[in-house]
Formats: C-alpha cells, sequence, structure tokens
C-alpha cells in the first residue's frame, strides 16, 4: 500500500512540498463531508465561551485542525454521509430490554440467544454494544441530586385550572423552570405546550439569570423528543431542538419513562405552584400572570429547607458558573390570540396595545417578540404593530395607543391632542405611540 501510493506521487511528478499540498487540501474537502451543521454550531458555541482549539477538539472527540476549519467556515458544511448500518442495529431493543430485566445478564449469554432469533454477526460487536449499555445503566442508577453551580436545570409543563371572578374556570399551562444548585425557579403560563412556546419561554429565562445550564433536564416531553427515551430505546430529540441546544451551547437529558426520581426537583416545586393556581380567584388571566410571578418571587426570597440558603443568594453565586449567552437572541415570537374589546384593546402581559376599530369584538392572532407586539387577523394578514412598552415605564403607562388605529371615530383628534399633552406633562395611564403605517411591513418576518 505504502510503494502503491508513494508511486501515484511519482507518477505525476510530485515533490515533498506538492504531497503535502496535495494531503492538505484532501483534508479541507474531508471536513465538509465527515462532519455537519451539529459540529459546527458546537465548535462555534464552545468557542464563544472561551475555549481554544485543542480544548474544543478533545472535548468533541475532533483533531484541532479539525475544530479550526470548522470554526472558520463561515456557514455550516453539508451533512455527514450516512453511516453504515450494524448487524446488530435490529436487535438492539431486544438487548436493552433484557439488560432492563436483568442488567447482570452476561454478554455470551446475550450472543446464544440472539444466534435462535437470527443474529449472525461476531460475538465481539454484541460484547461492545452490552458494555456500552450496562456503563449507561450503572452511570443512572448512581444520579446524584444535588449538582454542581451551573450544570442542570430541570425544565416541565403542568396544566392547573384557574378560577375567575365572574365564575368562570380556565385550564391554563404552567411553564416551570429550577436550576438545581441554587433552587432558583421561574414560572409562567403558557399558551400551549408547543416546541415554539417552550423555546421562547426558556430563552427569556436564560436571559433573565444572566446565562444558560451545562445541561437541561426533561420529562420525554412531545416538544423536544421526537421519540420518548425508555429501557428499550434511548430517544431522539426533534431536530428543531436540536438546533435550538447547539445555539446556546446546553445539553439535553430526557428522564426515562415511569422514572420521577431522576427529575424529583421539578416534580415537587411544581406542586405548590399548581395549588397556589387552583386555590385561588383571579381577575383575568393577566391577573393571573402577574401573580405567579408574585408568588414565585416570594419564593426566591424564602430560605430554602435543604440549601439553608435563599436562592436569590445563591443564584448571585452560581450565576458565574453558567455558560455564557451568544450576542444575541434568536428572537422567537410566542403567537396567542386574542379578542378585541369594545374599547379597542388587546392585553400582552399587563399592558393594553390598541387595535384598529374595524376589529372591535374580532378574535386576531399576536406575533409578541421582546421589543415588538405585532397584530394579524386569523388569515395572517398585518393589521398593525406596536414597540413593546419597556418595563421602566409600566408603573406610569397601561396603555398604548396609535391614533390612526381610532381614524374615522368621532372625536378622535381632539382625544389624541390631550392624550399627548398628558403624556408631555409625565402624566399617565396612555402612551401614544406615533409610527408611519409604512413601518408596518419591516416587523414581519
Amino acid at each position: 500500500m505504502y510503494l502503491s501510493t508513494q508511486n501515484k506521487f511519482l507518477d505525476r511528478g510530485l515533490g515533498m512540498s506538492e504531497r503535502k499540498r496535495e494531503n492538505t487540501s484532501f483534508r479541507s474537502r474531508e471536513v465538509r463531508f465527515m462532519y455537519g451543521e451539529m459540529e459546527w454550531l458546537k465548535v462555534k458555541s464552545l468557542a464563544r465561551q472561551g475555549y481554544g482549539f485543542k480544548p474544543i477538539g478533545r472535548k468533541l472527540g475532533l483533531d484541532w485542525r479539525t475544530v479550526k476549519k470548522l470554526f472558520y467556515l463561515p456557514v455550516p458544511p453539508q451533512p455527514r454521509p450516512r453511516e453504515r448500518a450494524s448487524i446488530l442495529d435490529n436487535f438492539k431493543p431486544i438487548i436493552d430490554g433484557w439488560l432492563g430485566l436483568n442488567p447482570q445478564m452476561m454478554a455470551v449469554d446475550i450472543e446464544r440467544k440472539l444466534r435462535s432469533l437470527g443474529y449472525e454477526g461476531s460475538y465481539s460487536t454484541v460484547k461492545r454494544y452490552v458494555h456500552f449499555r450496562k456503563e449507561e445503566i450503572f452511570r443512572e442508577a448512581t444520579v446524584r441530586f444535588e449538582t454542581l453551580p451551573g450544570q442542570q436545570a430541570q425544565v416541565d409543563f403542568a396544566v392547573a385550572r384557574a378560577h375567575y371572578v365572574d365564575g368562570s374556570e380556565d385550564k391554563v399551562v404552567i411553564y416551570f423552570f429550577l436550576l438545581g444548585f441554587s433552587r432558583w425557579k421561574e414560572a409562567d403560563i403558557s399558551e400551549n405546550q408547543r416546541r415554539k412556546a417552550l423555546m421562547y419561554l426558556m430563552e427569556q429565562t436564560f436571559w433573565k439569570i444572566g446565562g444558560v445550564a451545562k445541561e437541561v433536564l426533561f420529562d420525554n416531553l412531545a416538544p423536544v423528543a421526537a421519540r420518548a427515551r425508555t429501557l428499550r430505546s434511548e430517544g431522539e430529540l426533534a431536530e428543531e431542538w436540536k438546533r435550538f441546544e447547539a445555539y446556546y451551547g446546553f445539553k439535553t437529558r430526557l428522564s426515562m419513562a415511569y422514572r420521577a426520581q431522576t427529575k424529583g426537583k421539578v416534580e415537587r416545586p411544581i406542586e405548590p405552584v399548581k395549588r397556589f393556581i387552583e386555590s385561588g380567584v383571579f381577575l383575568s388571566r393577566g391577573h393571573l400572570r402577574r401573580e405567579l410571578h408574585r408568588y414565585i418571587q416570594e419564593e426566591n426570597e424564602k430560605v430554602h429547607s435543604t440549601t439553608r440558603e435563599r436562592p436569590v443568594e445563591r443564584l448571585a453565586k452560581e450565576r458565574e458558573f453558567l455558560l455564557p449567552l451568544p450576542e444575541k437572541s434568536l428572537e422567537l415570537a410566542r403567537v396567542e390570540r386574542r379578542w378585541v374589546s369594545k374599547d379597542c384593546f388587546i392585553s400582552v402581559d399587563g399592558v393594553r396595545y390598541s387595535v384598529p376599530w374595524e376589529y372591535v369584538g374580532k378574535l386576531i392572532e399576536v406575533r409578541i417578540t421582546k421589543t415588538e407586539v405585532q397584530l394579524f387577523t386569523l388569515r395572517g394578514s398585518l393589521i398593525g404593530s406596536h414597540r413593546r412598552l419597556p418595563v421602566s415605564l409600566k408603573d406610569r403607562y397601561g396603555y398604548v395607543v396609535r391614533q390612526e388605529h381610532y381614524e374615522g371615530l368621532a372625536g378622535t383628534e381632539e382625544a389624541f391632542k390631550n392624550l399627548e399633552r398628558l403624556q408631555a406633562m409625565g402624566f399617565g395611564p396612555f402612551y401614544v405611540e406615533r409610527r408611519s403605517l409604512g413601518e408596518y411591513q419591516e416587523v414581519v418576518e
């Protein structure tokens, strides 16, 4: 083989320097064929955390030269070609089931039983896989619930029944986030349990705490897992979730179905949150969210029974161990539906935004980002847009209005002149926003 390779270069008249260039260009092309988008995203994420090429290579199992080439690629390389399937693939679920029932089962016994089922591969293939699975089972059996600072967060959804003063009831979806070391909690009301809503709420939490935990534990949530993790299956993450995970640099862990002890830190604290909602009576969903935020803030100020410290104080210690945030967020939007009130308003996070008067009494779609509130018909036509009211102004203003939303109604011009005078004097609660209709299209992605 060596002689034939050498003769190939000699036949082409290549000297030593030319041979090096030939090999280098081959390795350069190899990056595009052997590694795909996920490796590229992980390299970028670790580099953003301050790691050099060699440390990144050791973490990802790559040569540092490959890491360097991936780092300098402006766009993700082409996906890796599908690897050749193993002769054991069809039998792996069977092996997982046997080991789930008896983790001490020997590889030689497993191989003998597989022969009767039609397995024709080698014993060494079975032995390697059994060894790998036993290590996994051992790690799962010795999981500790006390985590290092910045190491782990746990996330889950729950459903509770809310009661309102008008006698109505409503099922609400609770989003719950917990940092393992500090026990710092975050909870909110989600419109649904879909992937976009989960990513939006998690992104808001990351920016609120100023960093990202190295791993996030989930209970086989459908938005995260394309296939649930069981004794017989490792589970599989949804592709869109893999990109979200890679962008922020954390690792997703799926807890095993029917094994609540691996996510106990979330399972226990989320029950008091459900009881708080179900035992209360609220004015509206907006009021419910405000009361929930107040309740969680009080919980973070209390001394925790296990750590003997307040979560808010431990968060200050844990923050320096969290992964750094990227330069900008993904600007994920949550999309919700709202009925337009008689006075032309819809409510978003405790602030009321005006809607063109023609839509009074109608159901519209609201797209909410960190900076914008965009108004659409149910068919997707843009009918208006607002800049979100800054948090610093929420104590003074509770309404954001635009004059063009009331054009055609008697007394509009005079009413807005008075509102602008009051705003100039520093009085609320109405904040008059001005923006030309031509700017609306710019906020649509």
